[in-house]
């Protein structure tokens, strides 16, 4: 039989599988079975995990009415932090604490030009974590130090490539969220989304 330490590290390691290819793995529901799971192992009581500021009904739909393509798949990279709070993200790659402090103090100037996902990687190197970008989908890259009480820094690319929303996930979304110019221009071209 196996050991609780062995169950709970097959359990990080299929979660953090499932955040990177959630198709293969039957859909984010899924992954949401398995923080569940892992919650039970931990003794972590504290409840569904919010990720929003206010109570929204929907809280998908309150995420995509604020970034500029809904299509991103932005909603569950929100959980990232948390997930790195409780020891059970395990990212591609971790700032260091200068780099991180670097990101964070650059990141307001460095998105009021219009700047595309391969900047991101030149001036802050590979990300923590990334999803889509395939088959013209939005792609999402997320920045983390070790430390895990520190904010992650989030991008958002378009279709071409070019940054449309980027912020540090320092409180629930959307505090902090900065839509850049060409965000902006996505943003007023979109039919509002029912609540």
């Amino acid at each position: 039989m196996r050991s609780a330490e062995e169950i709970r590290e097959h359990l990080i390691v299929t979660l953090n599988s499932m955040f990177r290819r959630p198709g293969m793995y039957g859909g984010w529901l899924a992954a949401h079975t398995v923080i569940n799971m892992l919650e039970y192992v931990d003794g972590v009581d504290e409840g569904r995990i919010s990720v929003v500021d206010g109570n929204a009904r929907a809280p998908e739909r309150f995420v995509d009415r604020r970034l500029p393509d809904p299509r991103a798949d932005i909603y569950h990279s929100l959980f990232l932090p948390r997930l790195h709070q409780r020891g059970w993200f395990r990212p591609d790659r971790l700032l260091t604490p200068a780099e991180h402090a670097a990101l964070v103090e650059a990141l307001d100037l460095w998105i009021g030009e219009v700047r595309s996902q391969s900047d991101v990687i030149e001036s802050f190197g590979t990300p923590s974590w990334a999803h889509g970008g395939w088959q013209g989908s939005p792609r999402v890259m997320v920045y983390a130090t070790a430390d895990a009480t520190q904010p992650m820094v989030y991008f958002v690319a378009a279709e071409d490539e070019v940054i449309v929303a980027a912020w540090a996930a320092e409180n629930l979304f959307p505090i902090g969220l900065n839509v850049t110019t060409r965000g902006k221009e996505l943003l007023a071209d979109r039919r509002p989304v029912a609540s």
